[in-house]
């Protein structure tokens, strides 16, 4: 699916250019960050034959969750993961509906049987600048 995220677009249409793609869950920022790390490329077409290769020719269905704040960016994501032959679900969820489904000290039910297979998140570093991150 990493394939299938056009980040550039992701971060131009969806965040309004506000935004730096990373090839990892750290941003440049952080004391770990490894620089000789690098971002997937976007490549739908690689994405889609290892689809196939993964035994699902006809495609997936996903589920995305999200908070509410962030359905701009969940619909975007949304739609390039549908243009590799996926069906996703989307749910926006409120803020403690959100957190019962991707916290560990607040799950609803066990972490091995939640219904998600996707989940986005936004974080503010210490320069109070949001960074979205995927599950």
């Amino acid at each position: 699916m990493n394939f299938a995220i056009n980040r550039a677009d992701l971060i131009r249409y969806a965040t309004k250019g506000n935004g730096e793609i990373i090839p990892a869950l750290l941003p440049v920022n952080a004391s770990s960050y490894d620089a000789t790390l690098a971002p997937y490329p976007f490549d739908p077409q690689k994405a889609q034959h290892l689809l196939r290769n993964a035994g699902y020719p006809d495609g997936l269905a996903v589920t995305l969750i999200a908070p509410e704040e962030l359905e701009i960016q969940a619909t975007v994501v949304g739609k390039m993961l549908e243009g590799i032959g996926l069906t996703v679900k989307r749910e926006m969820l409120e803020p403690a509906a959100y957190n019962q489904k991707t916290l560990l000290s607040d799950l609803d039910q066990p972490a091995e049987r939640q219904a998600w297979d996707i989940a986005l998140i936004s974080h503010t570093d210490w320069a109070k600048i949001p960074v979205l991150n995927f599950y």
